[in-house]
């Protein structure tokens, strides 16, 4: 994966990320060729994970993480949690508020990655 990135990690039975899931496509979509938007659902089911996909449209990259890996490494377990990681594939903030809509995540893509997104 190349240049900077935001990573939001999701559960199909997480009320707040299922909200969210719209505003992480429209991210996709407003910044296609400048920043990556990567889903990692964890702690679900397959069937679970890909039936929100399907409804939802969501065409970014989805990674499942078998056992939490990313979880226990990022020492967090709150559901939705963002990753913002810049070019040099270092993570520049951690966002865990809650579900993000789109003015809030061209807010933080600016903040921490400096670039500007239409919201």
């Amino acid at each position: 994966m190349a240049g900077p990135a935001v990573i939001n990690v999701w559960a199909s039975w997480c009320g707040p990320c299922r909200k969210e899931l719209p505003a992480f496509q429209r991210l996709s979509e407003r910044a296609a060729g400048r920043l990556q938007v990567v889903g990692v659902n964890t702690q679900d089911s397959r069937g679970g994970a890909q039936s929100i996909g399907e409804d939802f449209g969501v065409r970014f990259p989805m990674l499942v993480d078998q056992g939490d890996a990313l979880q226990r490494e990022l020492k967090r377990n709150a559901f939705p949690l963002t990753l913002f990681v810049d070019v040099q594939g270092r993570i520049r903030h951690v966002d865990a508020s809650g579900a993000l809509d789109d003015a809030q995540l061209a807010k933080l893509v600016r903040q921490h990655l400096g670039l500007v997104v239409p919201a």
